[in-house]
């Protein structure tokens, strides 16, 4: 059995070390991560209550005196919190035609094939969720970026501790046609995904059997069926790991004629962005903003920018850091105020 890393473990790397024949799984996350850039990079933790995570965060600091010789110091402690994350359920039923199946060999790669689009929308769904998702009424759940840093309005206004709104940046857009940038620092003790305590990261891929499907009509026929769940929640334990460079206007970035302003915006985030050294920094946003930043990364008079190759692959970077397209992101979000 492969060892898990024991340091800012990727659900891969989970995967590899739970199961010496999980080629299955394997082949699963690597689909996966094609359509949701968040699967490669996110470091990944089990849930400590079998479908929910529950961190312990300070909410204030303990008070610190300075004394003189021979005067006391009454004692303090700072105050905590409890933080609950849980997890979402998702799930894709793939059905293929039996004998469209033995025409093509009745093959496990063609079925893994055929089940490609399924598996897309259901990476496509987690991923929408990591940005947007939000806690249905009566129902825990994922809930997304978006959801967590969504006003740049303080709720308490002393400043004494930090809240999500001092990690927005407001790059001035407004209306409801705006995107996001996103810096997340991914790590055991910053940011990361959580899956069912007991599982194998959250995915499972039932035995594929011969059953009866169904057409748009109601009608039967045999298939070869595949149920895959994924598992997974996200849970923020260090706010400050998080950069939301919010009210980005894509059409006004595409006709700005200073093409330096959203990198001033990204020096702030960056600036900003606590624990940079606790795990993996990586910066996303839709292909829009994404298209800019490379024709910045591409010009050798930028310094900030470059495009490197990455697993053989060419990656735009920013500060040395990849900058990753991730579709999930609209380009019609309402403005943060």
């Amino acid at each position: 059995m492969a060892t898990i890393k024991e340091k800012n473990p990727t659900i891969k790397d989970i995967i590899d070390g739970q199961s010496p024949d999980g080629k299955t799984v394997l082949d699963l996350v690597n689909l996966l991560s094609q359509e949701n850039p968040f699967m490669e990079d996110a470091v990944v933790r089990e849930c400590n209550q079998n479908d929910q995570h529950t961190e312990v965060v300070m909410t204030s600091m303990p008070t610190i005196k300075k004394r003189k010789y021979n005067e006391g110091v009454k004692s303090s402690k700072g105050t905590r919190a409890k933080l609950t994350d849980a997890t979402s359920i998702y799930t894709a039923r793939c059905a293929v035609d039996k004998d469209l199946a033995s025409l093509n060999g009745g093959t496990r790669e063609f079925l893994m094939r055929e089940n490609e689009v399924f598996l897309d929308a259901m990476a496509q769904s987690v991923a929408t969720d990591v940005i947007y998702g939000a806690q249905a009424a009566g129902n825990n759940g994922l809930i997304g970026f978006a959801e967590r840093y969504s006003t740049l309005t303080r709720k308490n206004p002393d400043g004494n501790l930090p809240e999500t709104a001092d990690y927005i940046i407001d790059a001035g857009g407004t209306g409801n046609d705006l995107t996001s940038l996103w810096l997340v620092v991914w790590g055991l003790k910053t940011c990361f995904m959580i899956y069912p305590k007991g599982s194998k990261a959250g995915l499972e891929v039932e035995p594929t059997y011969v059953g009866d499907a169904y057409d748009e009509n109601g009608d039967p026929y045999r298939a070869h069926i595949t149920n895959y769940n994924h598992k997974v929640g996200l849970c923020v334990k260090d706010l400050r790991s998080v950069v939301r460079i919010a009210n980005i206007d894509t059409v006004a970035l595409a006709a700005d004629a200073d093409k330096a302003k959203l990198v001033k915006f990204m020096v702030d985030g960056f600036v900003k962005l606590k624990n940079k050294k606790s795990g993996k920094l990586v910066i996303y946003c839709n292909d829009a903003v994404y298209a800019h930043l490379w024709k910045m990364a591409i010009d050798r008079g930028n310094v900030d920018f470059a495009v490197t190759e990455v697993e053989g692959k060419p990656m735009a970077t920013f500060q040395g850091y990849p900058i990753k397209c991730c579709d999930a992101i609209i380009s019609t979000e309402a403005q943060v105020v």
